[in-house]
């Protein structure tokens, strides 16, 4: 559990707070730290997706993978979106 002490310098220090997705367990875990974090301290959120950077002989399976990819992180970055606004938290 964190302490009163932490949550107070967070909320003097932290304005902003940059949330990098690949639709990862990982990027859900970031992305609940940063939920708790902005809620302390009213940060504001920005969501990023990223994807892998391929060799050219794999292009035309790269195009396919980036559409398809595309839509899921959109698709996550607008469920973090909305959760953010459930908790009064700016996200862009």
């Amino acid at each position: 559990m964190r302490d009163e002490a932490s949550k107070d310098a967070t909320k003097r220090i932290i304005k902003k707070i940059l949330i990098p997705s690949d639709g990862s367990l990982n990027s859900v875990r970031g992305l609940n730290e940063a939920l708790y974090l902005a809620r302390l301290g009213s940060s504001r959120i920005t969501g990023i997706h990223a994807l892998p950077i391929c060799s050219k002989n794999s292009v035309g399976t790269f195009d396919t993978y980036v559409t398809y990819k595309s839509k899921l992180d959109k698709d996550f970055l607008e469920k973090v979106k909305i959760s953010a606004a459930r908790h009064g938290i700016k996200f862009s």
